[in-house]
């Protein structure tokens, strides 16, 4: 087992007030499986950070150990820390 930190600086509201998750993962699980045991938890986040179709939604962002991704596909390893963050616009 795999164990994975998550970082979510918004929606306090539907986590409890927390911003940091650890979670357990299978050996080569993705990133995308990280966060099935947090919409567990939380079931109110799940359509906040992704489709309905499991797809990351277009105005979240994801980094993975600080480095943007792009797919939720991206293997993850024991200690990796994924950071949650909306898509900020401004002028």
């Amino acid at each position: 087992m795999e164990k994975i930190k998550i970082k979510i600086s918004m929606y306090g509201h539907l986590l409890n007030g927390k911003k940091e998750f650890y979670v357990k993962v299978y050996n080569s699980a993705e990133v995308k499986h990280c966060f099935y045991e947090l919409f567990e938890r939380f079931p109110g986040i799940k359509d906040k950070i992704f489709t309905k179709s499991d797809e990351l939604r277009d105005d979240i962002r994801l980094l993975l150990n600080g480095v943007p991704i792009e797919s939720t596909d991206v293997k993850v390893k024991d200690g990796d820390e994924i950071c949650v963050f909306p898509v900020s616009a401004g002028g």
